[in-house]
């Protein structure tokens, strides 16, 4: 295929490999990069894989990079696969295997990003599988035994992978501003819903909590005058009430003292 190398030595060995051996069944016998190899071949397709490296196109337009990151694996990701993939061939008696482990998770990111995108049928993804150091894989068994410390977390990762890709999930960052937790049980509302709401339920259960207890929400004091007007709330209901919680405290404050002062008048008269 010639001298020239595809990205890397351990690359163009690879594909190479996986030229002379594809016709072979899948078995221990073939090393773990020519079994890679067979991998990005099972997801993008032969051509996507081999004419990049027949034509030494590595970044340029319909050249290898652009077809791993077709269906949304980022750059980042890439070059740090690539960098595992050549450190697997100087690590490759160490067990367990970090580089492995990393090189197979990167295949079922690619995997799961293009069945998100793509659909794809229950046979494509059980020959995906094959292809994979799993636990359950019987063909891969002496890989998964040798390399793996713990046989079970690929299965972790795939089946998580999995889920991510047949759910939709906002990742956009949500700005939760919970309020004092006992304002919000007085007018009704679960610890549960609070949790389980989003951003805009949450400020309109904010808004009905701010209009309840008489609090201007543009006064910077507004959560301390809140804690004081909850407390005040839970230790005497409506009673006093002015319309504002802070308020009614102040008022209770004011009837108790005029009450010991008169009361202290009383007394000096009586004696």
């Amino acid at each position: 295929m010639g001298n020239e190398e595809f990205i890397s030595k351990e690359f163009t060995m690879a594909i190479e490999n996986f030229l002379a051996t594809k016709e072979q069944n899948l078995s221990s016998s073939l090393s773990f990069p020519v079994i890679v190899i067979r991998t990005l071949v099972e997801i993008y397709g032969e051509l996507e894989i081999i004419n990049p490296y027949l034509n030494k196109n590595i970044s340029g337009q319909n050249g290898f990079d652009d077809n791993i990151m077709k269906y949304g694996f980022s750059k980042e990701k890439l070059e740090d696969f690539k960098k595992c993939f050549n450190s697997f061939w100087y690590t490759s008696k160490q067990r367990p295997n970090i580089f492995l482990v990393k090189i197979e998770q990167y295949l079922i990111d690619m995997f799961f990003l293009k069945k998100k995108k793509l659909g794809l049928k229950d046979d494509e993804e059980n020959n995906f599988k094959k292809l994979l150091c799993l636990s359950t894989n019987e063909y891969l068994s002496d890989y998964t035994n040798y390399y793996l410390q713990d046989k079970a977390c690929l299965d972790y990762y795939y089946a998580r992978q999995n889920y991510i890709s047949e759910h939709t999930f906002d990742l956009s960052p949500i700005k939760k501003t919970t309020l004092f937790i006992d304002a919000y049980l007085l007018l009704g509302y679960t610890v549960e819903e609070i949790s389980k709401m989003n951003s805009e339920e949450l400020e309109e259960a904010n808004h009905k909590v701010y209009a309840f207890f008489k609090i201007d929400e543009n006064d910077k004091n507004k959560r301390d005058l809140l804690i004081d007007a909850v407390n005040y709330y839970k230790k005497y209901g409506n009673r006093l009430s002015s319309g504002n919680g802070y308020v009614d405290l102040l008022l209770l404050v004011s009837v108790v003292v005029t009450i010991v002062l008169t009361l202290f008048i009383v007394a000096i008269r009586i004696s």
